[in-house]
């Protein structure tokens, strides 16, 4: 994707999540869009799933999704962790804009105004080598 493509999304998602138009997110409109995308993302997976597109997951269709999993791991998902940081006020579209530019520039390492396949990774990489400690078991204390 390039600098000026994700300028363009990012003024759409703006201006389609800014449901009383007047220039500002506020929490509830963002809380809004969150869950819009949460639902909408629900229904592709639930789509994808029903490869028999009857309306109902059986537990074959349930264990062949979990075999591809397995084996295409997972793509992208732990790059959409929203930022807490201001989660209480209200946000313009400029700063909507410069939020997601600025991320977009912190990824672009060869400043070419593009994100490659291997910018991407290696932000993947990353994030995961930031978070693995988190999810890492904890030690048992001295005399367990």
């Amino acid at each position: 994707m390039s600098r000026a493509d994700l300028q363009a999304t990012l003024e759409r998602r703006f201006d389609a999540a800014d449901s009383n138009h007047d220039g500002t997110l506020t929490p509830d409109e963002r809380t809004a869009q969150m869950q819009a995308r949460r639902t909408a993302e629900r229904e592709r997976l639930f789509a994808r799933l029903d490869a028999d597109r009857n309306g109902a997951i059986s537990k074959e269709e349930f264990n062949a999704a979990q075999q591809g999993r397995f084996h295409r791991g997972r793509k992208g998902a732990e790059m959409r962790r929203p930022s807490a940081a201001g989660a209480d006020k209200p946000i313009t579209r400029a700063d909507f804009v410069k939020g997601g530019l600025a991320r977009f520039d912190r990824l672009d390492t060869d400043h070419d105004g593009r994100i490659s396949a291997v910018e991407r990774d290696a932000a993947r990489k990353a994030l995961r080598d930031h978070l693995a400690p988190a999810h890492s078991p904890q030690p048992l204390p001295p005399g367990s």
